[in-house]
């Protein structure tokens, strides 16, 4: 099915007058912060507590950037719901960017049409560094610092697949060889001139987000209410992680139950809120995972923030790689 490109009013106000993404940038007091929502699971049905969710932790957030990890809408039509759903961040014309869920592809449109349709929004930074890898869903963001042009942290957006791809292997999917080579030769490509900092955002969790609760260095925060839904494949996206020792933390979605943060082996593993409507999936307040990074340190900080405006699972990481 062809996508229908349905814009709103709103949308074509904002291109008239010419509104663009801003340059990601620590601000003067060294800081950049980051909002991360998932599993958002849009329906007209069930919106108020999402936009709700949204308009609360971006008030009193007011991120330098808003990561959506998958799992966007669950409305027939979606590129009318999406429409609503985006409004909040555009409104407040704050950078955003989108990685895919399982589900994304499930209802009229296509993952590369909906690619196609984000990419028409303000403040969109979806793909604007186009990896070869899957189209534009494995893509890196990087961080200015505040007084320079120069690079001073990097985020690997990364596309965690559907499903199993093979007839013998129930269940989820997993990373490809060629995006974890895309991933080791662009992080190989910044070592050359200095380890930088780096954060991981998909939707499905690795397999290694199974042991995090019982072997990790310094404990686990937060919740684990179901089990990890992850790949049965592990294609070795963490220990690539491990041997580059760029990033620091990797965040996820996907299983709406768990919201805790573990370090493992000196990554830390964590989980978003789950963000979509509490009438939808379990009973817990929704919200989103809140990450602020520290320019020219090898640390962040970062909370869970409920729609109720409560902050809670304060957790301060510092890297042990230099």
């Amino acid at each position: 099915m062809h996508m229908k490109k349905i814009i709103s009013i709103s949308l074509l106000l904002f291109i008239f007058i010419g509104s663009q993404a801003q340059k990601l940038k620590f601000n003067q007091n060294g800081n950049f912060k980051i909002v991360q929502f998932t599993d958002l699971h849009f329906l007209y049905s069930t919106q108020e507590n999402v936009l709700n969710n949204l308009n609360k932790v971006l008030d009193i957030e007011q991120p330098d950037l808003v990561i959506i990890t998958g799992d966007l809408m669950s409305e027939p039509n979606y590129a009318e719901g999406f429409d609503v759903l985006i409004q909040p961040i555009v409104e407040r014309q704050i950078n955003w960017c989108v990685v895919f869920g399982n589900h994304d592809h499930e209802l009229d449109l296509t993952r590369s049409e909906i690619n196609e349709l984000i990419s028409k929004y303000p403040y969109n930074v979806n793909g604007k560094n186009p990896t070869g890898v899957y189209g534009d869903t494995n893509y890196l963001l990087e961080v200015k610092e505040s007084h320079t042009n120069k690079t001073g942290a990097l985020i690997y957006c990364m596309d965690s697949n559907t499903y199993s791809e093979y007839d013998h292997i129930e269940g989820y999917g997993w990373f490809d060889h060629t995006q974890i080579d895309w991933y080791v030769r662009t992080s190989e490509k910044f070592k050359k001139k200095k380890l930088l900092p780096a954060l991981s955002f998909f939707h499905i969790p690795l397999p290694e987000f199974h042991d995090a609760k019982t072997i990790n260095d310094d404990g686990i925060l937060g919740e684990k209410e179901e089990t990890v839904c992850t790949g049965k494949i592990n294609s070795g996206l963490f220990s690539a992680f491990l041997r580059q020792k760029d990033v620091m933390g990797i965040f996820v979605g996907h299983d709406h139950l768990n919201d805790y943060i573990a370090s493992y082996y000196g990554i830390a593993l964590a989980y978003c809120r789950y963000s979509g409507s509490t009438n939808m999936y379990g009973l817990k307040m929704n919200g989103a995972r809140v990450i602020e990074l520290k320019e020219g340190e090898r640390v962040f900080d970062t909370w869970i923030r409920l729609r109720s405006g409560d902050r809670i699972n304060e957790y301060h990481f510092q890297s042990k790689c230099k």
